[in-house]
């Protein structure tokens, strides 16, 4: 086993020293919170990142089309960015080349 020899430290680098080690313990366990609060968007931001209206994005949560969240015992409306995302994604059409290939390797298979 190693000696270890501690030089003397004054009491403000031992309570800077604390502070430090006490600040980044804490840090790892407020990130993912603020991380997540950060994914969560109001219907203003929802209606923002989607360049809609809000009228539209009420009549979206209305017929059920667009993925949304109520918090429990309250009304407000919370919209996760990674799902607005997604539900984006899943409406993107193919470039006409793309469907061309498509069917061209689809007749080509049938060969």
């Amino acid at each position: 086993m190693q000696d270890i020899f501690l030089s003397p430290i004054s009491l403000h680098d031992l309570e800077m020293l604390i502070r430090k080690c006490v600040g980044s313990e804490i840090q790892k366990y407020t990130l993912p919170i603020q991380e997540k609060s950060k994914d969560l968007l109001s219907i203003g931001e929802a209606a923002e990142l989607l360049s809609l209206t809000i009228p539209t994005i009420y009549s979206k949560v209305h017929y059920r089309t667009i993925p949304f969240m109520k918090t429990k015992g309250s009304k407000t409306l919370r919209f996760s960015r990674k799902k607005l995302m997604e539900w984006l994604q899943e409406g993107q059409k193919e470039t006409q080349s793309k469907l061309d290939q498509k069917a061209t390797d689809y007749l080509v298979s049938k060969r």
